[in-house]
């Protein structure tokens, strides 16, 4: 379509202009490297350097202090996701607890169960009715293990359950007042003070609400340690040991939340087991805590089972390792139950993954008779599409007809994106420079030409029917997201540019594109001395000054063309750039061929 356009080229380029003669846009424009070179900061200033200025705002201290504290808490984050994992495979549990936030403390009330333990510092919220008024008072546990009830007296309730001191009270208002009946409710929660040892990440004494579980405790504590056991955690109260293994709530979410803890409660995270990791068709691969008498179809429930993906295997591969020899071992599926792991297995089970098919559609635009999208296989054509529309309407202009595809967009922003680095490049690599006489204008204006393109992805097609049904190699196949437009015949001539009179002009086929252009006024003095011709197909003519004003000539003009006169950048400027406005029109004629399309 542009063979006659000659490849980029500048040549003798001389410029000697200071970074201050530069507009802020264009400066802002330039890749960061070449903008510190040509303003003198090669090396910005950190944000905690800019933290400590003494002329930094407090505003602005603020911002930069918090966008610093949202950078290390992500860090933190990060280091807990890496912490104690082989190959990227997490251990099992270790995100329940890695939650800064306390999720399993209680907040405001909790629904206790009846069981709970009352004693110093709970706090009971009492309402009495009876003889025709009611009264409610808010009633702390005194040291003694005492309640005092106003009118009645006091009784001893601490060391009793919830349910216990509850009838207790009701039947003691009762005995007072015949008649009289008080409802309670427990209004706040006393704190405790437990023990919490072994591998966990911060052992300590931890002050906690009396309605706190052991779970809650763990997770007040960083959770446990990387070498930490999820599988034996001990809990000791009055010489008496009660075991948890909390797979047992992550697996089967089975968790008795009426078991409390209670003041001097220790508790005790026991080092970690044998860790088997298994990864593939699971639903969650990670590494696992195996005891002794499990099996690898316990670790198969413990990973959720096999996924989908899984589906018509019937085996797990085991990669074994000892310290002077490794082997691999098939297990199948009638054996996972009493196969027995060993430390350093790996278990690997096999899947697949389809990737999902998606239905391909394009659209079709303008003027046919079904216009709208259609969905398309692998190998429908603009033929298959255009009669899926039902045909053309009467007044389409087949020679307009446009098709957009995204991989021309991309194909083209990378050209645009490389042409406009290298150009801006250039130009900064000739700064300082001596003799030169360009000024800061003209390097702003080509950084404005390059940057003014317009990527459409259009791509020249030919729609005539006929053409598609006898030559094949005509009628392309379509992509996904492609949209064709089919034009209205639209018989004007679009005159844009360096014109004395740009505007447009009703199409007539006895006149040369001479004749436009003295109709509108001929060319400026600003013009360079060539024009581009766009048809309505989107391909594009250019020709020099010296043809277009010889008067009459027999080059063909359609309706809907383009006739465009450039800017003569080199006479604005005094670059000599020789061919660099090449690429410009070569973009801009793409560029309007596109829009005339759409546009008519």
């Amino acid at each position: 379509m542009y063979k006659h356009l000659p490849s980029l080229l500048f040549l003798s380029i001389s410029l000697n202009i200071s970074a201050q003669d530069f507009s802020t846009d264009f400066l802002e424009s330039l890749p960061s490297s070449l903008k510190d070179e040509l303003t003198g900061d090669s090396q910005s200033s950190d944000e905690v350097d800019r933290l400590l200025k003494l002329d930094t705002s407090q505003e602005n201290n603020q911002r930069i202090l918090r966008s610093l504290k949202a950078q290390v808490d992500d860090l933190e984050l990060r280091l807990l996701d890496e912490k104690g994992t082989t190959n990227n495979l997490p251990i099992f549990g270790e995100s329940f607890f890695s939650s800064l936030q306390s999720t399993f403390m209680p907040i405001n009330i909790p629904n206790f169960s009846d069981d709970y333990i009352l004693n110093v510092g709970d706090s009971l919220n009492i309402s009495f009715a009876g003889r025709g008024s009611s009264t409610s008072t808010e009633i702390f546990i005194e040291r003694d293990g005492s309640i005092l009830l106003p009118q009645y007296g006091k009784i001893t309730i601490a060391g009793l359950s919830f349910r216990d001191a509850s009838s207790l009270i009701r039947n003691f208002v009762n005995t007072k007042d015949i008649g009289s009946e008080a409802f309670i409710s427990l209004s706040k929660l006393r704190d405790i003070q437990v023990i919490l040892l072994g591998w966990v990440e911060n052992p300590g004494i931890y002050t906690i609400s009396a309605g706190s579980n052991i779970v809650g405790a763990i997770n007040v504590a960083g959770g446990i340690s990387k070498n930490g056991s999820y599988r034996s955690v001990r809990m000791t109260r009055q010489g008496k040991v009660q075991e948890y293994d909390l797979y047992d709530i992550f697996v089967n979410g089975d968790f008795d939340i009426s078991h409390h803890l209670r003041s001097g409660d220790i508790i005790f995270v026991n080092p970690r087991g044998m860790n088997i990791s298994i990864s593939g068709g699971i639903n969650k691969s990670a590494i696992y805590e195996i005891l002794e008498e499990e099996t690898l179809g316990d670790l198969i429930k413990f990973a959720g089972g096999m996924s989908p993906a899984y589906k018509d295997f019937n085996n797990v591969i085991i990669d074994r390792k000892n310290l002077d020899s490794s082997e691999i071992l098939e297990v199948k599926n009638l054996e996972f139950d009493s196969f027995p792991l060993q430390e350093r297995d790996s278990v690997l089970v096999p899947f697949y993954d389809a990737d999902p098919i998606m239905q391909k559609t394009v659209s079709i635009e303008g003027m046919v008779k079904r216009p709208g999208r259609y969905f398309i296989n692998d190998n429908s054509t603009m033929l298959d599409l255009i009669e899926m529309a039902g045909g053309f309407k009467d007044g389409a202009y087949e020679f307009g007809a446009a098709l957009f595809r995204q991989q021309a967009i991309d194909i083209e922003n990378i050209f645009s994106q490389k042409e406009y680095t290298e150009t801006i490049n250039y130009l900064v690599s000739q700064l300082g420079n001596p003799g030169s006489l360009v000024s800061a204008q003209a390097v702003d204006l080509i950084k404005e030409e390059l940057k003014s393109t317009i990527s459409t992805g259009r791509v020249i097609v030919d729609v005539n029917i006929n053409k598609l049904r006898s030559m094949p190699e005509k009628n392309i196949k379509l992509s996904d997201g492609d949209r064709i437009v089919i034009p209205e015949l639209n018989n004007i001539v679009y005159m844009v540019g360096e014109f004395n009179n740009p505007t447009s002009h009703t199409y007539d086929p006895n006149k040369s594109i001479s004749d436009y252009i003295r109709d509108s006024g001929k060319l400026k003095e600003t013009a360079e001395g060539l024009i581009l011709v766009i048809d309505p197909d989107g391909t594009s003519r250019i020709l020099q000054r010296n043809w277009f004003l010889v008067g009459k000539n027999n080059m063909p003009l359609y309706p809907g063309s383009i006739i465009y006169a450039p800017r003569d950048i080199a006479n604005l400027s005094g670059i000599r750039y020789a061919s660099a406005v090449a690429p410009i029109l070569s973009s801009l004629a793409i560029s309007l061929a596109s829009l005339n399309s759409i546009n008519n």
